[in-house]
């Protein structure tokens, strides 16, 4: 995919530098991404790049389909633009082909397949962050919203309050009434504040059309 799809297709003159960027976004997947960021850190290695050069990588990975974008929920569209991404991978199994950390680290791998299935069903996908966070928000086509966050597992009592917590600031911020979290093989139906919270695990979620 890199070099049919990439280095020959855009002519890239510097591989090396181009699979760093990618390593250096696996790393990051699921997670807030800043070519800013990146440049300042290679910078700090002594590696000469421009910005401009990252952002052209982003976007040819983007354009071959590598990287998924999800943009922070924002009513302007210029400061939607500007803020960081998320970034999804296509296939989660690349992320274990290529580092051994994600084999042990089943909450990112979880969200990252949340997200392909989220993709079939929504034209609009954003995740929302003001102090607290919400993984997704999703935009169906006649406009109506849907939250949804995922984590692993809730084992503790603080993890099911800061889960619920961060669902409900973003159901009162959106007023949305139905709000997901979706797990690996949790189930319950939550009611809070006159609000609905299902917490499904994600295969049975996944049947749910």
């Amino acid at each position: 995919m890199i070099f049919r799809d990439i280095v020959e297709r855009y002519n890239i003159s510097n591989p090396f530098l181009l699979r760093l960027f990618i390593k250096r976004i696996l790393s990051t997947i699921t997670s807030e991404f800043s070519v800013n960021k990146l440049y300042n850190d290679l910078k700090s290695q002594g590696i000469t790049v421009s910005k401009n050069t990252l952002y052209q990588f982003l976007d040819y990975c983007q354009d071959c389909f590598l990287f998924f974008p999800v943009y922070s929920y924002q009513a302007s569209p210029y400061r939607r633009e500007l803020s960081n991404k998320k970034l999804y991978i296509v296939d989660s199994g690349l992320l274990n082909a290529v580092s051994f950390s994600y084999s042990d680290d089943w909450g990112k791998l979880l969200e990252n397949q949340v997200y392909l299935e989220l993709r079939r069903r929504y034209p609009e996908i954003y995740y929302l962050k003001n102090g607290f966070e919400c993984n997704f928000v999703c935009l169906s086509a006649d406009g109506e919203r849907f939250l949804y966050q995922v984590t692993y597992h809730l084992q503790t009592e603080s993890a099911i309050q800061r889960e619920v917590n961060s669902l409900l600031k973003a159901a009162d911020k959106l007023k949305v009434k139905e709000t997901f979290i979706l797990t690996m093989d949790q189930e319950q139906d939550l009611k809070i504040n006159g609000k609905s919270l299902q917490v499904l695990p994600v295969w049975k979620w996944s049947l749910i059309r």
